[in-house]
């Protein structure tokens, strides 16, 4: 009952927005077309998060379930509008391109509803296999990439009469910040504070006066 409940809400939520997209493309207004794109691609990134589908962002989500989609290239053009309209300062659309923008969110909302929930458990397993296949192998490279940067750094520091040379300059210095610098820093920081507080209180005392 509830969760009948719950999606009588989702439905006439949708349809309200839906009104206020075809609202704003009756304005015949660049603001109402933008608005109207704007609008669509909320829709249709809501309904990814609510099937599930893995991914960072909309884009990522978009390339796991490409396959599954009757009509990817007109989302495409889709996601070019949207991305036309935020990172542009004042960006021009016509009445078409919305037109176009909103069919292949359509479309591909279309597709989604239809065709996530008929999905197979095997099919299911594989579209989340090969999302977390990418982070394993994205940390992996990251990973070996990093340790080969430390091995050379070891290889140079410790093989090479350069590298060795650096070092010890380097040892040397933080050396001298440690233990003759930080401390000089340390006591001007606490004499500074002390001369405030010192000050502070004599200024309360002249004021009681």
């Amino acid at each position: 009952m509830e969760d009948q409940k719950n999606q009588n809400l989702k439905n006439l939520r949708d349809k309200t927005r839906w009104a206020g997209v075809e609202n704003a493309l009756a304005e015949g207004t660049y603001s109402g077309y933008m608005f109207g794109v704007i609008e669509t691609r909320k829709i249709f990134a809501q309904l990814l998060k609510e099937k599930g589908i893995p991914g960072l962002t909309v884009g990522k989500k978009i390339k796991h379930i490409r396959q599954y989609l009757s009509l990817p290239e007109k989302l495409e053009f889709s996601q070019e509008v949207y991305h036309k309209i935020i990172e542009n300062l004042n960006p021009v659309i016509t009445r078409e391109e919305t037109k176009d923008a909103i069919a292949g969110y359509w479309q591909a909302i279309k597709d989604i509803e239809e065709t996530i929930p008929q999905l197979s458990s095997g099919q299911k397993i594989s579209l989340w296999s090969k999302f977390y296949l990418g982070k394993v192998f994205k940390l992996s490279r990251r990973f070996f990439i990093s340790l080969a940067i430390f091995i050379l750094a070891v290889l140079f520091f410790y093989d090479t009469q350069t590298g060795q040379q650096l070092a010890l300059a380097v040892g040397k210095g933080t050396h001298i910040l440690i233990f003759k610098i930080v401390p000089w820093i340390i006591g001007v920081g606490l004499g500074i504070v002390g001369l405030v507080f010192f000050w502070s209180v004599l200024k309360k005392k002249r004021e009681r006066l």
